[in-house]
């Protein structure tokens, strides 16, 4: 399922290598339709597609809100393990000097000074805060977590998942 915040394409589970590749393209060559997001309104649609118990991989940056309750439903009946993707430049910001960001939902545009030590020490502490609070929103839901980084390959935190739950 790949969303905004509609469900913009759903894909129902199938077997074998050709729906493998179907899923990989289009993952990759999606193009979504609107920039906002609704991770609750992907969820709950998760769970009235599915009708037999699934494993279910929930990929995002978690960066929404109202998606808790949702979640440890869906979690009920199916093996669902969150996870959570966040850029290296998101959690240090690098010196750049003054810099433009936009927010990429809602399109405002900010100049920020990312040399300035203050607003460093600032945006340090609240993505610190943001990623607590996410944490502790995912614990609560009573899934499985696993954290990834863009700078990294994904495979890798997903085998370590895997053989750790093996070993439980």
């Amino acid at each position: 399922l790949l969303f905004s915040d509609h469900v913009e394409l759903y894909v129902p589970p199938k077997k074998g290598r050709a729906h493998v590749h179907r899923l990989l393209r289009d993952i990759l060559y999606f193009k979504p339709k609107r920039v906002k997001t609704n991770l609750s309104l992907a969820l709950q649609h998760v769970k009235a597609v599915l009708k037999k118990r699934a494993t279910i991989f929930v990929i995002s940056d978690f960066m929404d809100d109202q998606f808790e309750l949702p979640l440890k439903s869906l979690g009920y009946k199916h093996d669902v393990i969150a996870c959570v993707v966040q850029d290296g430049a998101e959690l240090v910001l690098p010196r750049l000097g003054l810099v433009d960001m936009q927010d990429a939902e809602t399109g405002e545009v900010i100049t920020v000074d990312t040399s300035d030590t203050r607003f460093r020490k600032l945006y340090e502490d609240y993505v610190a805060h943001k990623n607590d609070e996410r944490k502790k929103q995912l614990m609560r839901s009573q899934v499985d977590l696993v954290q990834m980084k863009t700078n990294q390959d994904f495979a890798k935190p997903l085998i370590a998942f895997f053989k750790q739950r093996k070993s439980a």
